[in-house]
Formats: structure tokens, sequence, C-alpha cells
């Protein structure tokens, strides 16, 4: 059975929901704040550490208040955690929901921004044949991207698979920071604005770029699987949803855990999608029981 070592950020997700967003110097009322685990990677081991796997999170923390509930939520979640600590504020995002499910986000990675392939050691050590390394949030951790060529020349070197989630680019940098890295990377994930950026929305660009694979999230219109001149598309589990926050990684953890199975593409879709169903019409990282998914993947043949 393929490991997975997840490797990128880990913060507080501070959940908004609003109504109306008040001009300067006014005020307006909160329907209700919640609290979660935050970070594309740490969002991706905690969902699929509920789903049934144990994956391995590599990442940087601080030394607030927050490290208490942060550990807690990964062990929790069947996560082993190696974490490096730094004397630093943890990452904070201030995420905004409207009634619809949609958000924005206000962020400071804070310690989470600090990691660099030195942090990364025992990826490389632990790493064997088939294991898959997957990272999260690469373009918000800047001094992660000094020798992270060589890193995943050296995962690669232990026969293991990449995985890489685009998220979205701030830095405006996009094909150009992942330029000497589509190389080693086995499978890219992305949504519908992240496919837009980097090929004009057109999926079967992506290949002329040096992407092998990759996993469209298209949200409300479900998920679509390319490679080479394959597109696969399912449709999304109609729900109402509550939260967004988050999904993208939740259908990245179901999408792995059918991968790990041996599922083909069309099937890690479907488990992709309906993971993900069940996740936006909850706050926080939440994923079917295990039942469900069980019964799920029975029904998949």
């Amino acid at each position: 059975m393929a490991r997975v070592f997840v490797v990128g950020d880990i913060n507080i997700d501070i959940l908004c929901n609003y109504r109306e967003i008040p001009d300067i110097g006014e005020e307006a009322h909160l329907d209700s704040v919640n609290i979660s685990i935050g970070g594309n990677a740490a969002n991706f081991a905690v969902a699929l550490g509920k789903l049934g796997e144990r994956p391995e999170l590599f990442a940087v923390i601080g030394n607030d208040f927050a490290c208490d509930y942060l550990l807690d939520t990964l062990r929790g979640s069947g996560v082993k955690a190696n974490l490096k600590r730094l004397d630093k504020t943890n990452g904070y995002s201030i995420v905004f929901v409207n009634q619809s499910g949609e958000r924005f986000i206000l962020s400071n990675k804070g310690a989470s921004g600090e990691i660099t392939v030195g942090d990364l050691e025992g990826v490389v050590e632990k790493t064997k044949d088939g294991d898959i390394v997957y990272v999260g949030g690469y373009f918000h951790l800047r001094k992660l991207h000094e020798g992270f060529p060589d890193f995943l020349r050296r995962i690669k070197r232990k026969k293991g698979l990449v995985f890489f989630d685009m998220c979205f680019d701030k830095h405006g940098t996009w094909m150009e920071s992942l330029k000497g890295l589509l190389g080693y990377i086995d499978l890219v994930f992305m949504n519908e604005k992240e496919l837009s950026m980097i090929s004009g929305g057109d999926p079967e660009a992506l290949p002329g770029l040096g992407i092998k694979q990759a996993v469209v999230k298209l949200g409300k219109k479900g998920s679509m699987y390319c490679s080479g001149n394959q597109i696969i598309r399912e449709e999304a589990f109609k729900v109402r949803a509550v939260d967004t926050t988050g999904a993208g990684d939740v259908f990245n953890a179901g999408f792995v855990y059918g991968y790990a199975k041996g599922l083909t593409p069309e099937r890690c879709l479907k488990l992709g999608n309906f993971v993900a169903g069940k996740k936006v019409q909850h706050h926080g990282i939440v994923v079917p029981k295990k039942e469900e998914v069980e019964r799920f993947m029975r029904g998949l043949g």
C-alpha cells in the first residue's frame, strides 16, 4: 500500500458567515464564527486521515496558543505530525463566507511560511517505490522554492510519485514558478480559475505546457481528469452548500484515497466529488463516515 507524505502549509482558519460587508468605520453582524484547521496541505492531510489513510504531514508551526489545537486536530484525524516549531505566531486565515457558501480569504502565513527544503529531509529518507508525496500551498511558501526542484528530483530517484496542488498564486507567477518542476510532477490538482490562469481555460493545452496528468475541480459542475488526449468529466453531487472553504483540499483527499486503492481516474473523480459534497454542507474539514465511503466505493463496482 502506498504511503502518503504531505508537504506544505498549516494554519488556523477563522470562518465568518456574513450577510453584508460594512463600509469603513461601520460595523455589521456575523451570523456565525467557527474555528478550523487550515492550509492546503493540512486540510488535505486531515481529510485523508479521516478517510482512513495514515498520512504524514511535514510543515512548520509557531509557538502561540493555537498550537495545541492544531496538534490535537492532526492527532485526532490520524495524521502523523512531523512539524518544525518556531518562536513565531502561527499562520491565520480569516475566511468570509456568504449565504451561498462561497468565500474570500485574508491570510498571513506566519510560521508556516518559513518552511524550507531543509525541513524535508525526512520525506526523502522515508519515500519508497510507489509512495505519494503531496505538495500543498507551494505558491504561498516562497522560502520553499529555493532548492525545490532538487528535492523533487530526489523523490523521483526513490521512485516516489509527486502530486501537486496548484493553489492560487497571489504573486501572479503561475507557470513561471513551475518551470523546472513539471518534469518531476506526476499529477497536478487545480480549480477552474487556476486552469484559466495557466492555459486560458483550455484543458487540451495542458500537455503542451508539460503537465502529464491534471485533475480540475469545477465546483458545482463537478470535476475533470486530463491526461494527453484523454478527458474524463464527472458531475458534482447536488447538495446545499454551507461553506466551500477547504472543499478542494477534501476533494483531493478523496481522489488520492481512491488512487491509493487502485481505482481508475473516473472512479477517483466520483469519490472526490462524493467526499467534497459532504464537506460543503458543513464548516471545517468534514468527510463522510468510513461506512459511507465503503458503501459508495462498493457501488462503483
